[in-house]
């Protein structure tokens, strides 16, 4: 982001998510969360019925059953989406991001991201 706006810009690393796992120590808990959603629509979205999903990502599936809790109190479903190696998935211009949800933008429900992306990915 800028001040006159987004400057699409994909990092030598494949994806700003990808980036910054090569700036954590080893062993350090990874996710990514929330790139993908307006900011417009964190709190709108939050709370519905149907629930608004959450798509998130993890460097493991350890790290994503210690974080769901943590995201199920944001009022949005969380929705485990994969590894670390999704990143651009999530960010600005990736299915993700691009979806029309139920909710609007970025925001759609359960039965909208399993469309897009098929059953969610079981963590530990």
């Amino acid at each position: 982001m800028t001040p006159v706006g987004i400057m699409m810009r994909q990092p030598a690393e494949g994806s700003a998510g990808q980036f910054v796992a090569t700036l954590l120590p080893a062993g350090t808990g990874h996710i990514k969360v929330f790139p993908n959603v307006p900011t417009a629509a964190i709190l709108t979205a939050a709370d519905k019925t149907p629930p608004a999903v959450l798509p998130f990502l993890a460097d493991s599936d350890e790290t994503a059953a210690r974080i769901r809790p943590v995201l199920e109190l944001t009022g949005w479903q969380p929705w485990y989406a994969g590894d670390i190696s999704r990143s651009a998935e999530l960010e600005i211009g990736g299915p993700f991001n691009r979806i029309q949800g139920r909710w609007g933008r970025a925001a759609a429900d359960p039965e909208q991201i399993e469309a897009l992306d098929g059953p969610e990915r079981r963590s530990a």
